[in-house]
């Protein structure tokens, strides 16, 4: 709700008209009414403004709010008219889970409201017989950027092959980040330091203590806390000059092109096959470019696949995925958090170059990294006449109904049918809800269909690797889903 009002600001009445049972916080900025300004004393001030179109700005703000921030609401009552020296001129209240993104929110807004609102102040000085009008509303400079915002960029745009032209390029720039892990986390931090304009992050998934090592974006206090969402909180206050949409789930084939028909980049940041392989055919036959790159332990490769560039796709260098089991995940073959924050980096600086027309792109090479030991080898790529790229789709092979953590995961558990598919004797001192679930060992695999016929069902084991080798074994059939992770971790009803 964005108010004009004549009369005294009540600031007990506004905060009560947002009460809300789901709010952690209530955040509130007050402007004031002081008596000087620039050096000289105020002894009157009047605001002004066409009420239909401050508040119908007023308003936009505020949904812009609601989408850059994890808030439940927003109020802002700003004066019109005279006032006196102390009256409140404005007060901003914002409410959400958490205080964090309330005090983000209500400081952006705050500053906001002099940029965006046409509302104009009048003030009357003791040294002058007569007032002063003082638009509150400034504006961006020539080149779209604040007085703020060049300051904040200035030492990249002193770079001769940068400069302002390249800032605006980045500020122009749409990209969405595929997972908020060891590589989304350090590739956000400095997309959204460079000033990448708009910022979507997807990742179902919720913090872990086991993440801390390596996904620098989180602390303590955000464990529990979906990773999309704590990530934008972040990066919100890192740059208040960025918008940042956070989607709090996994991408699906079903919902991936919606997510990035509206984008200039994406980056792929996921750590699982199944991922990578969708988003690289799903960009690809939409003519998207991707940033992608994989770890593994010590070692790491980055890349650019651009359909425009002529140098292939992902099934161009490899063709299918590896057989399940074979390569293991950070979980199983450990990692040293170096390695995805070293990779994650160049994925920011591969997107930076990519957006602002950087001629030596990895574009059509591959760069290869031992990041222990420092070496690296950068190898040209090729299209592969064999591969349907070449006729400009990608297959997008039906793929195994591998469940990620997120919304989908939540909606599915509360009717599903979950199964253990561990052995008996990996049941010892688990919780007594998992005692109580169906146990299905190995060798009995092939009955699952028959002894549970309705659907859906979700199968869980130690890891969510044999989970995979499971749901293939029965044909991959509508209606039962791999669980991606481990069985402690499935989403309770």
């Amino acid at each position: 709700m964005f108010k004009l009002s004549e009369k005294p600001i009540d600031p007990a009445a506004c905060a009560q008209a947002m009460a809300n049972e789901r709010a952690g916080a209530l955040v509130t900025f007050e402007g004031w009414v002081r008596n000087h300004n620039d050096g000289r004393q105020v002894k009157a001030l009047a605001y002004e403004a066409f009420e239909p179109m401050a508040v119908a700005e007023g308003e936009k703000l505020l949904d812009e709010a609601r989408r850059r921030f994890a808030i439940l609401d927003a109020h802002v009552v700003h004066r019109t008219g005279a006032t006196v020296i102390g009256d409140r001129a404005v007060w901003v209240g914002v409410a959400a889970e958490h205080r964090q993104e309330a005090f983000l929110a209500g400081r952006w807004i705050m500053d906001e409201i002099k940029r965006q609102v046409p509302i104009w102040k009048k003030e009357t000085y003791t040294d002058a017989q007569c007032s002063e009008w003082v638009n509150t509303a400034s504006g961006p400079g020539m080149d779209g950027m604040d007085a703020a915002e060049n300051l904040q960029y200035s030492r990249q745009v002193r770079l001769k092959d940068f400069g302002k032209e390249g800032q605006v390029k980045l500020a122009k720039a749409k990209v969405i980040v595929v997972g908020a892990e060891g590589l989304g986390c350090p590739a956000l931090q400095y997309l959204a330091a460079a000033g990448i304009g708009y910022i979507r992050i997807a990742d179902g998934d919720v913090v872990e203590v086991t993440n801390l090592h390596r996904q620098i974006l989180f602390g303590n206090s955000d464990i529990g806390r979906n990773k999309a969402e704590a990530a934008a909180g972040r990066l919100r206050d890192l740059n208040t000059h960025i918008s940042l949409e956070a989607v709090a789930d996994a991408v699906y084939e079903d919902t991936l092109p919606e997510l990035i028909k509206d984008v200039d980049l994406v980056l792929d940041c996921t750590d699982g096959f199944e991922s990578k392989y969708l988003i690289s055919d799903v960009c690809w036959n939409a003519g998207v470019p991707v940033v992608q790159a994989s770890v593994h332990q010590y070692d790491g490769w980055v890349q650019i696949v651009d359909p425009k560039a002529g140098a292939g796709c992902y099934r161009c260098q490899w063709p299918e995925a590896p057989p399940v089991g074979c390569v293991g995940t950070c979980a199983e073959a450990g990692v040293i958090g170096v390695t995805p924050g070293t990779l994650g980096v160049l994925q920011a600086a591969q997107a930076i170059a990519f957006l602002t027309g950087h001629t030596d792109a990895l574009t059509n090479a591959t760069l290869y990294m031992d990041v222990m030991s420092g070496r690296t080898q950068r190898i040209q790529r090729q299209p592969n006449p064999s591969c349907q790229c070449a006729e400009s789709t990608c297959p997008q092979e039906e793929s195994l109904n591998v469940l990620m953590p997120g919304k989908r995961a939540m909606e599915l558990a509360r009717e599903a049918t979950i199964i253990d598919i561990r052995e008996p004797r990996e049941r010892l001192g688990n919780p007594d809800w998992i005692q109580q679930l169906p146990l299905v060992p190995r060798s009995e695999w092939g009955s699952i269909l028959d002894r549970f016929p309705e659907r859906p069902i979700i199968l869980c084991c130690a890891a969510g690797v044999r989970t995979r080798a499971c749901l293939a074994m029965l044909g991959n059939p509508d209606g039962v889903y791999a669980w991606s992770k481990s069985i402690g971790e499935v989403p309770l009803r």
